[in-house]
């Protein structure tokens, strides 16, 4: 549970002349938003509806690829409003994405883990569910810091996409120090990186994977 966790307000607002957020897919932009980002809640504000209220955990960025699926979801251009994380003297965000064995994954967890970054999974959650010979990918989204921690530099909030045991690929969010992530074997081919791109696309989120499991 985070129910503990301090929340930010995203408000992602139609930009003027675009058309108004269709709400046709709004289970898939809730599910994205509330799994995703992660948020505690998410809504629809306006009739017809104009701007999606999140209320999101951590941080108030939201990663590129996110918003774009978002924004496809919602069939119109958005505008997001939030409080300002990132600094001016940030380099920009690592355009490659990288590909890892489960033991390489296992070591940036436990380093997130050890260094209390905000966005990892659970030790246990790892030894139930990892394929020990799975392949996984990382996409860096945005540069994300600890307000509260002045000891911990900026790191990159990353897509991670993740093989499990039966062979599934679900979907979470893993903050890497960015010399781990610069250290990692990128994706070499564009067919490689738009398959991957296809799997981030579709693939259920790890809270989605749990409920299903739970109910069978």
């Amino acid at each position: 549970m985070r129910d503990h966790e301090d929340t930010v307000t995203v408000r992602l607002t139609a930009a003027p002349g675009a058309p108004q957020i269709s709400s046709a897919h709004w289970p898939a932009i809730w599910h994205r938003l509330v799994h995703l980002q992660p948020a505690r809640s998410a809504r629809l504000e306006g009739d017809p509806p104009r701007v999606i209220v999140a209320e999101a955990y951590g941080s108030a960025e939201i990663a590129p690829g996110l918003l774009a699926e978002i924004e496809q979801l919602a069939g119109t251009l958005l505008h997001v409003e939030m409080p300002g994380h990132a600094s001016a003297a940030d380099p920009p965000v690592p355009h490659e994405a990288k590909v890892l064995d489960s033991p390489a994954l296992l070591r940036l967890e436990d380093t997130a883990r050890r260094l209390e970054l905000n966005q990892r999974l659970p030790g246990d959650w790892l030894d139930a569910h990892l394929d020990p010979g799975g392949t996984h990918y990382l996409r860096a989204g945005l540069w994300h810091r600890l307000s509260h921690r002045a000891d911990i530099g900026p790191h990159l909030r990353c897509e991670l996409l993740i093989q499990v045991q039966d062979g599934e690929q679900v979907l979470s969010l893993l903050d890497v120090p960015p010399a781990e992530y610069k250290a990692l074997r990128s994706v070499q081919t564009r067919s490689d990186y738009e398959r991957m791109d296809q799997l981030m696309t579709t693939a259920r989120s790890v809270r989605e994977y749990e409920e299903n499991t739970r109910r069978w």
